[in-house]
């Protein structure tokens, strides 16, 4: 055996320790630069880290809300779905999906995707809107008065809105309940 061969072969290992760091350090900067600019800059960091499901799932939003043509609409639906693979939770991907779904098959369809995206983010505004909207025009009043604590905790320039309506199914004994439990969390907008 060479003597200089566990000389050589210590020195591939350190250099392979070396590039195997760099190559992480690239990754967990990739990543974390993806993940901390998702919320600001979201289409920026889906094109730093396109398997970021946050970074996609907002970026998904922002062209949904800008979207004009049908190539838009239909990059969003796959940016969403992109998001989802990525991360199975993001929520804003899902009510995406679920707004195009009710958009091109009907508000019935939409419901499933909408409530799950609803049950994964209590903080997604869009998502308990529609979904209060529905429920109020379903007569649903147990889930009606959930999704308005909701909304209602959420935006106070709902309440003008979403109190009357609250008023107008008050008769309706079913209210009680859930209200009454509503109302013992002591929510901003219970006076």
């Amino acid at each position: 055996m060479d003597a200089q061969s566990p000389l050589r072969t210590q020195k591939a290992r350190k250099i392979a320790v070396v590039f195997g760091g760099v190559a992480l350090t690239l990754l967990v900067a990739r990543s974390g630069l993806g993940h901390g600019l998702s919320a600001t800059a979201p289409l920026q960091a889906a094109r730093i880290d396109g398997a970021n499901g946050m970074a996609l799932g907002a970026a998904s939003d922002r062209l949904l809300r800008t979207a004009e043509t049908q190539a838009a609409v239909e990059e969003v639906r796959q940016m969403s779905r992109r998001a989802l693979l990525a991360s199975p939770v993001e929520a804003a991907a899902l009510r995406n999906l679920g707004f195009l779904t009710a958009i091109s098959e009907g508000e019935d369809k939409a419901d499933e995707q909408l409530s799950l995206a609803g049950r994964l983010s209590k903080r997604d505004y869009f998502t308990h809107a529609w979904l209060l909207d529905k429920r109020f025009r379903q007569g649903r009043v147990v889930d009606a008065v959930m999704q308005a604590d909701i909304v209602l905790r959420q935006r106070e320039s709902g309440w003008p809105v979403i109190i009357p309506e609250l008023v107008k199914i008050s008769g309706d004994p079913r209210i009680l309940k859930p209200m009454t439990a509503a109302l013992a969390r002591k929510p901003v907008w219970r006076s």
